[in-house]
């Protein structure tokens, strides 16, 4: 007797055929199960392999803290795997969809150069004006913020007023966010890595003040000592 497939390809009556389908079909949900049966020992397995135990592991405490945790470590792992692909796919399709900047061909050696019949009138050469000492500083204007003289002032007296306070590292950190904020305006450039933990808090304690002003900036930072110096005395 030949497989199934080569029996329904001979000439068959029609309730030979019916057999030989829902034989198939019973093969199919055998096959079926036991993938099923397959995939749940390997999911099992593999909880229990993440999984920690929280007191006794032959206890049934220890044994349902195996289940729950080896599942939360499952889902965060397979999260991460998918996230990573989803990522990597990401990329790869950037770079299908750039389209290559053709090159320009070279240049044949033994090709002559094309010889001009009569040489173009020259053009007047227009000189660029020589930079004056302060253009630097007022092409630098538009990044970092020129103080007046008032804020001045108003900042050297903020920080005298600080020199008096004990300040919790969370207020020393808003201090300098504004203080920051006052001088130099917007934070710029990428996040610190997470290696660097107190640059990381003081970079994300300024890009909550992106756009805010010199003078609103100064105005939050007096209304904060003022705050501190009261709380302070109290």
């Amino acid at each position: 007797m030949g497989k199934l497939a080569d029996m329904v390809s001979e000439d068959l009556s029609f309730a030979e055929k019916m057999k030989i389908n829902l034989r198939k079909i019973g093969l199919a949900g055998v096959g079926l199960a036991s993938i099923l049966d397959s995939e749940r020992t390997k999911l099992y397995r593999q909880i229990t392999e993440l999984g920690e135990a929280y007191g006794g592991a032959d206890t049934v405490v220890g044994r349902i803290s195996v289940l729950g945790t080896g599942t939360l470590n499952l889902v965060l792992e397979e999260s991460q795997r998918v996230f990573d692909e989803l990522v990597e796919e990401g990329e790869q399709a950037l770079n299908r969809s750039k389209t290559p900047v053709e090159k320009p061909l070279p240049r044949k050696i033994h090709q002559p150069r094309p010889v001009a019949k009569s040489k173009a009138p020259q053009k007047p050469v227009l000189k660029t004006p020589a930079k004056k000492p302060g253009d630097s500083k007022m092409a630098s204007s538009d990044e970092v913020p020129s103080l007046t003289e008032a804020l001045k002032h108003r900042l050297r007296v903020t920080s005298d007023r600080l020199r008096d306070l004990d300040l919790t590292p969370q207020q020393q950190l808003e201090v300098r966010a504004l203080t920051r904020q006052v001088e130099s305006g917007d934070v710029k450039g990428r996040r610190p890595p997470k290696t660097k933990l107190k640059e990381q808090a003081e970079f994300d304690a300024r890009r909550l003040l992106k756009g805010m002003k010199s003078e609103e900036a100064m105005k939050r930072l007096e209304l904060l000592v003022q705050r501190l110096a009261a709380e302070a005395v109290s």
